[in-house]
């Protein structure tokens, strides 16, 4: 596609971007270090007036925050502790329970 032939007024720059995180102890070692080194990245990369949440996974699941945050210096900060922090301590891999949650949340249709 030709991208200086976009409608600028057509594209929606926010949005909410939910990192599913395994941390179960398959991912021990250099694949957990992996996983925090491309969150450590992903997180800065999060476009401007943007929702995310970060949703760990196991044999149970956590969510950074209740709901998706505004993307901004507070939340950036909690998330970057929370990825430093990340160990794959979570025991077995449920899968099902944490995307069952993800999809059952309100979607804000501002925040696609």
């Amino acid at each position: 596609p030709q991208w200086d032939e976009v409608d600028e007024d057509m594209v929606e720059p926010q949005c909410d971007i939910i990192f599913l995180v395994d941390r179960s102890g398959s991912m021990r070692g250099d694949r957990i270090k992996y996983t925090r080194n491309a969150l450590k990245i992903l997180v800065h990369a999060i476009p401007p007036d943007s929702k995310f949440n970060i949703v760990s996974f196991g044999g149970r699941y956590t969510k950074l925050f209740d709901e998706s945050s505004l993307y901004n210096d507070d939340s950036l900060t909690r998330a970057s502790a929370d990825v430093n922090d990340m160990s794959a301590n979570y025991g077995g891999t449920d899968l099902k329970s944490p995307l069952q949650s993800i999809l059952n949340e309100n979607s804000d249709q501002d925040y696609p």
